[in-house]
């Protein structure tokens, strides 16, 4: 026999309100009384619920865990593309060869939608360092973003930011730092050798 509460709800008609004069009834079988194969459904039951409930709770965690990472991490590809964006937009060099406004987008699918930024990450000598890949479209013509940006400390920085315009082949560098990288691990290789 199975412990188990049974509950009326009373309803508006007077007549079954005075035959049910309280809500419940209860039906008491001690815990004693069930057998060992009630006894080992039940615990498996738990058990289960209990998996089920913390699988869910694992795999919210998760979600919230790489959204978080995704828009507040200051090297994630969101935000190098702002960034980036933000830069080509300022840049009279930029303004002036593809044209105003500028529009920057991610990378094309066959169905004509634009997709996120396409975005490569490595670790290089124990930094995380993202490449990303982007495209703008101006009034005059449209070019491709090229940038590689690696966390340095506290800060996010660019190794090389550049606009290659597509009808001309061009090339605008906005920011190329790759020289003062290259010193600094060399510097650093020198100081290992020693």
């Amino acid at each position: 026999k199975l412990n188990f509460i049974s509950i009326r709800c009373l309803s508006a008609n007077p007549k079954t309100s005075k035959r049910n004069n309280s809500l419940t009834e209860r039906q008491n079988t001690s815990q004693s009384e069930l057998t060992i194969g009630a006894k080992v459904k039940q615990t498996t039951q738990d058990i289960t619920y209990l998996g089920v409930i913390l699988l869910g709770v694992s795999v919210t965690g998760v979600i919230l865990w790489a959204i978080f990472r995704e828009l507040f991490s200051s090297v994630s590809p969101s935000v190098l593309y702002s960034n980036a964006l933000k830069l080509c937009k300022c840049d009279p060099r930029v303004v002036e060869a593809i044209g105003q406004p500028i529009k920057g987008f991610g990378e094309l699918s066959s169905r004509g939608r634009r997709r996120r930024v396409s975005s490569v990450e490595y670790d290089k000598e124990g930094e995380r360092v993202i490449r990303v890949q982007f495209y703008l479209k101006g009034s005059k013509t449209s070019g491709t973003v090229q940038l590689e940006a690696f966390k340095h400390k506290s800060n996010t920085q660019f190794r090389y930011l550049f606009v290659q315009l597509d009808s001309s082949g061009h090339v605008i560098v906005l920011e190329d730092n790759r020289h003062i990288e290259d010193k600094a691990i060399t510097s650093l290789n020198t100081l290992r050798e020693i």
